[in-house]
Parts: structure tokens; sequence; C-alpha cells
């Protein structure tokens, strides 16, 4: 049943992903499938690239294949100088 709250930002639930980690400008990451994500590689690839539109960034990635694993390797960058992202609205 629906449930009243006393503040919209309330939320005590652990985040799915850690975006504010991942995303600082210059830092390199790699995640793997079923540790860090569940779902397809190019499905979290393009999560990837859509939260760099939401954050205003720039990513680059590369899907990452061993013997018993997958997973990507990503680096966020700020907006790249002299371009202008258009405005993306944030999605509730």
């Amino acid at each position: 049943m629906a449930r009243r709250v006393d503040n919209f930002d309330d939320d005590d639930s652990p985040r799915r992903y850690p975006w504010a980690d991942w995303t600082v400008a210059g830092t390199i990451w790699e995640i793997t499938r079923g540790e860090d994500y569940d779902v397809a590689t190019e499905n979290m690839r393009v999560n990837l690239h859509e939260r760099a539109k939401v954050e205003r960034k720039t990513v680059r990635t590369k899907i990452i294949r061993r013997d018993d694993s997958e997973g990507l390797r990503f680096q966020f960058f700020g907006t790249p100088a002299g371009q202008a992202l258009p405005a993306v609205s944030r999605r509730l």
C-alpha cells in the first residue's frame, strides 16, 4: 500500500550504482558483470553514456573480456573545451 513520506529526498535505499564516484573526471574504473552490474554489458555501456549526458560530461568505454568474465573499463571527462552539450532534463 502507498505510504506518505515527510521529505522527497528521504530515501535510505542504496543507489544501484555509485555514480558520484564513477563520474569523477579522469578516474579510470573497471567493473565486472555479475559483481558490479547485472544487465547485459552492452546495456551497461549505454547506461554509462546516458549518465555522461545527464552529468554534462563525456565518457569513453571499452569492453573487457576474460576467460571467465566480462566487464567494462571506463573514464569520464568534463565537457570538452569550447563544446556545449545540449540541455538534458533529469527524469525522476
